[in-house]
């Protein structure tokens, strides 16, 4: 035991339970963590988020070289981040109008290709939800014609390499363990040029209506920088897949889910037997559960920002070089805004302040947008076309955070539902 420094034990032991439980007791917005002779500040009151203090706008960085590992700063150019969040919300409206259809066709090529090729055959649930979230974010992103120009199997092990290193980096950030977390980026360095090659080799296979494409050529030239791509990309794939993922085996455990959902399907099916999407308005619940996911599952676990100046900081005791921690996974299961925080509820009310944190814990605005419609399109297509039968896996429906690959072994088989989707 460390008795100097003793938060920075049980940080090191179990991350995000420690976080939790200083979260939880906290009577101040932010909670001092003794780590070592640097400051650290746990935000732990969703109030603070929202302040304008911490609008950081976007979560892409400047430096390409370590973009997915390099904390966020914050500087006291408060006009410049509100302006920035601004189109940061502009975009996410407009990449949401531009994927509507094509995100919807995507799915239905998907589930007659993919799905077909599934049917009564079990399959391991991660690996599904992998490749299927690589063939949906670089066909969204990029264009459908874009996946033949690289080994998507390969991008999708490098990104999974990338993942799962990301919040142990960022502990070694906030513990000041400089060569434990040198020693994880060299070895992702590896990863983060060879997912780097393919998404560029993408982005210059991309086609017309494809939301890079629309960005690209309608917005200012800081999104023409590689670098807000490279993150994009890395931050659907990741949120899509977890998201999926857990999806699918909610579905599987969690019946009294299934039916709501597949009665939701069969109200929106055409006659075709296609999804239509003037109908999508009647999936109320089936967006509700997708929130659920979304909030039970968030792919950043941790986000480090670093304080240059403090002028509008010094009321909460902080101080220029200060490091700021936000845990999303830690406020999204706190009892202090959920009650049966790590229960899947249908029908949860969310409070309007939680949309700033939601979009910070899928990768920005404009992520949490894309995987929202992927993931209630999904939802419908499955509850639509299948029932799922968990082959091996845990009894019941837990979401667990994917941080040190607490991910549980879950293999799922699809059996064809009462459906016209395959006639």
């Amino acid at each position: 035991m460390n008795f100097i420094f003793p938060d920075r034990v049980a940080l090191t032991r179990d991350p995000l339970g420690f976080l939790l439980s200083r979260t939880n007791h906290a009577l101040a917005p932010l909670t001092p963590l003794a780590l070592g002779f640097h400051r650290v500040h746990l935000i732990s009151d969703l109030a603070l988020i929202n302040d304008r203090s911490f609008d950081s706008g976007t979560l892409c960085v400047s430096d390409f070289s370590s973009a997915v590992f390099t904390p966020i700063t914050i500087d006291d150019c408060w006009d410049g981040h509100q302006i920035a969040q601004n189109t940061t919300e502009t975009r996410s409206i407009d990449c949401t109008r531009v994927i509507n259809d094509m995100t919807h066709n995507i799915l239905i090529n998907s589930r007659k290709s993919i799905f077909s090729a599934y049917q009564h055959a079990s399959f391991d649930c991660w690996r599904f939800s992998s490749i299927l979230a690589t063939k949906l974010t670089f066909a969204a992103l990029f264009g459908s014609k874009s996946m033949d120009a690289f080994d998507q199997r390969a991008f999708t092990i490098h990104a999974e390499r990338i993942y799962s290193s990301r919040d142990l980096i960022a502990l070694d950030f906030i513990c000041e363990r400089e060569r434990e977390r040198l020693k994880r980026e060299q070895l992702c360095k590896q990863s983060l040029q060879k997912v780097g090659s393919m998404i560029r080799t993408a982005f210059k296979h991309r086609q017309p209506q494809s939301v890079c494409d629309y960005i690209y050529k309608t917005e200012s030239e800081t999104f023409r920088s590689f670098k807000e791509i490279y993150q994009l990309v890395l931050a659907v794939h990741q949120a899509t897949a977890e998201a999926f993922f857990w999806v699918i085996f909610a579905l599987a455990r969690a019946k009294f889910m299934r039916a709501v959902i597949e009665n939701e399907a069969d109200a929106c099916l055409l006659s075709n037997g296609d999804l239509g999407l003037n109908k999508l308005y009647l999936a109320k619940s089936t967006k509700n559960i997708s929130l659920e996911i979304i909030r039970l599952a968030p792919i950043h676990n941790i986000i480090v920002y670093i304080v240059k100046s403090c002028a509008r900081l010094v009321p909460h005791g902080i101080r220029s070089g200060d490091k700021i921690v936000i845990c999303p996974h830690v406020i999204f299961r706190s009892g202090r805004y959920f009650p049966n925080a790590d229960s899947l509820i249908v029908g949860r009310a969310y409070d309007v302040n939680l949309l700033k944190l939601q979009y910070l814990a899928s990768g920005g605005g404009a992520v949490f947008h894309i995987v929202l419609l992927n993931l209630v399109l999904f939802l419908l297509d499955l509850a639509a076309a299948f029932e799922l039968e968990v082959v091996e896996g845990p009894r019941e429906f837990t979401a667990l955070p994917s941080l040190q690959a607490a991910r549980p072994d879950v293999k799922v088989r699809l059996n064809l539902r009462r459906s016209r989707l395959f006639r």
